[in-house]
């Protein structure tokens, strides 16, 4: 992805903490955003939120999968009880009885 995002589309700059032609700000914290925003060095927090993307990107990608599959299948089970067809008999809409009662539900 790194290959693809900053050398071929040049999308995204390439691998390190910060561009290589920025002076750091004092390490105050040891955290590179936090330390740029204590320096007012806004340029450098920039830049740093800019070579965070693309790794928590994949991080948060790689985990969707399995907090996907969680979701559907207790949703699968929340929608089954009885609270569900309550609402349900009751009159509610397919969009309300999914969101409002069981989406809450299965977060749970």
């Amino acid at each position: 992805l790194l290959f693809i995002f900053s050398v071929m589309l040049n999308w995204l700059p390439g691998p390190g903490r910060v561009d290589a032609r920025l002076a750091l700000p004092p390490g105050i914290t040891g955290f590179l955003t936090i330390d740029s925003l204590l320096a007012g060095d806004w340029t450098v927090f920039k830049d740093a939120l800019w070579h965070l993307l693309l790794p928590a990107f994949v991080l948060g990608w790689t985990v969707s999968g399995t907090i996907s599959r969680l979701v559907r299948a207790n949703m699968l089970d929340v929608m089954s009880r009885e609270f569900v067809l309550t609402a349900r008999a009751k009159g509610a809409s397919e969009f309300r009885v999914v969101i409002v009662h069981a989406l809450r539900n299965t977060m749970v």
